[in-house]
């Protein structure tokens, strides 16, 4: 088997999440996740045996990915021979992409690793961003922002937002800040916030939001290994309450404190429309591949 990591992004408005369902919606449309999407294109190349990945890093339904990654077993057998042969990682990407171009998905990278290498497991740092559309309305927003971020009518005190997420940085026990889900009240509450960083852009033209003037936009980045089920969500769902004057820096201690996730009075969980997977980093080490055939495959094609 080869074993491959690829780099892919999606927007998530369409999916059920990232990783793979089954079932179908009220209406009767089939609810599917990025991960079913991607499986069924690989498996259109015709390898040896079906395609399963194995996804680094899970996401909900709405929530989109700038890069995601996930690692897979692959092989293809010679039409000439029947003999396993070597498909050099960029066909895989081209041919896959192909067959993407009515999905909201693309892989950005594929690459040959290791065929111990765990995508999930051996990820050193995961990257979020949350877009914030300021001084409008979601229903204003123009249409190609739709899903794409969380509209804040009212004026946001940035600079107190960024002392309140000084109180998130470092190892706590985050237990107030996750939701509970079938499986993730069993994984360590316990996790360290490397950096919170905030940033402001500006987008397109809008004369509903800001007449005259660009529409701004709040960015803010969370960085860590790990993070338990809808935790940033929560944070930056607090981290809003305190620029809206609902609550103080100083709350955000007490709520860490408290170890209970039923504090979200004066708080609302941030939508998911405005979350994205922005990075997932991997020990360069751990992705060296040393790839020493007997001699090279002249059939590298895939149809």
């Amino acid at each position: 088997m080869g074993r491959f990591l690829v780099y892919f992004q999606y927007i998530g408005t369409r999916y059920r999440g990232v990783v793979r369902t089954t079932g179908h919606s009220a209406a009767g449309e089939r609810c599917i996740g990025v991960q079913n999407v991607l499986e069924e294109a690989l498996d259109e190349l015709r390898p040896v045996d079906p395609v399963r990945l194995h996804v680094s890093s899970r996401t909900d339904s709405g929530v989109h990915a700038l890069c995601n990654t996930a690692h897979f077993d692959m092989v293809f057998r010679s039409k000439r021979t029947g003999e396993p042969r070597d498909i050099p990682p960029e066909s895989i990407t081209a041919a896959v992409n192909k067959k993407l171009q009515r999905q909201d998905i693309r892989i950005n990278k594929t690459v040959r690793v290791p065929d111990n290498f765990h995508s999930q497991h051996l990820a050193m740092r995961r990257t979020y961003l949350y877009r914030l559309a300021l001084g409008c309305r979601q229903i204003h927003l123009p249409v190609f922002e739709k899903d794409r971020c969380w509209a804040i009518e009212q004026g946001l005190d940035i600079p107190l937002m960024e002392e309140a997420s000084e109180r998130f940085l470092g190892t706590h026990d985050f237990t107030a800040f996750r939701s509970t889900s079938v499986g993730d009240d069993k994984k360590s509450p316990i996790k360290t916030i490397n950096t919170i960083d905030f940033r402001t852009t500006h987008g397109f033209l809008d004369h509903h939001c800001n007449e005259k003037a660009r529409l701004e936009f709040l960015e803010v980045t969370f960085q860590s290994r790990s993070f338990l089920y809808r935790q940033i969500r929560r944070m930056t769902g607090a981290l809003v309450a305190v620029g809206l004057g609902r609550i103080s820096p100083s709350d955000i201690t007490t709520m860490l404190q408290s170890c209970d996730n039923s504090h979200m009075h004066g708080t609302t969980m941030a939508p998911a429309h405005g979350l994205y997977l922005k990075e997932v980093l991997y020990n360069d080490n751990d992705l060296i591949f040393e790839n020493n055939p007997s001699e090279p495959s002249e059939d590298t094609s895939i149809t």
